[in-house]
């Protein structure tokens, strides 16, 4: 009898609620409760709408409220804030509620948005399970065409080659990588 066909979740085609997407959505402007429904679509179809209600107070964190088969699920997913090392504002992390860990991208996996470590030998990005040879044929093809790509960025408007007689670093990075 033939093995059963196992088809892993990737990473790359799930829904991803990410901090940007709530940055966009002004819902981590301090001192404010504000709510927003997000969705994602494939092909134009819509796959998946949740609605995010944050409260940015002494407190910090989101509550996220959807659907999934048939179920009602809510819950709370905390924010941490760290200051920006450049001093222009601060940047803004999920607390995972299954790892505690601290991320910018939360996953929906079997029915829960989680940090990536919390679906181990469960979920993948799609060159984890690509083969050997397949993974060759994609690094020679991609210094294939990446040589167009960096012709492009040298030859660009506003591209610096030299800096007072020196060549730049990223004019040598980029000669670097064309030859090699």
């Amino acid at each position: 009898m033939p093995k059963e066909l196992t088809f892993p979740i990737l990473f790359d085609e799930v829904p991803q609620l990410t901090i940007k997407t709530l940055l966009n959505r002004n819902l981590l402007n301090d001192d404010t409760q504000k709510k927003s429904s997000i969705s994602w679509s494939i092909n134009g179809q819509i796959i998946a709408t949740i609605m995010v209600y944050s409260f940015i107070k002494e407190e910090r964190f989101i509550i996220l409220s959807y659907n999934y088969n048939g179920k009602s699920k809510e819950y709370r997913v905390n924010l941490v804030s760290k200051s920006s090392n450049l001093g222009r504002g601060k940047y803004w992390y999920f607390v995972c509620r299954v790892t505690k860990k601290k991320c910018r991208k939360l996953y929906f996996v079997n029915g829960d948005f989680s940090h990536r470590e919390a679906f181990k030998r469960c979920a993948y990005y799609k060159t984890q399970i690509e083969s050997k040879d397949w993974r060759e044929l994609r690094q020679k093809l991609e210094r294939f065409y990446s040589r167009d790509e960096i012709r492009e960025e040298i030859n660009s408007k506003h591209f610096k080659k030299f800096y007072r007689g020196e060549p730049t670093k990223r004019y040598l990075q980029l000669m670097k990588k064309m030859y090699g």
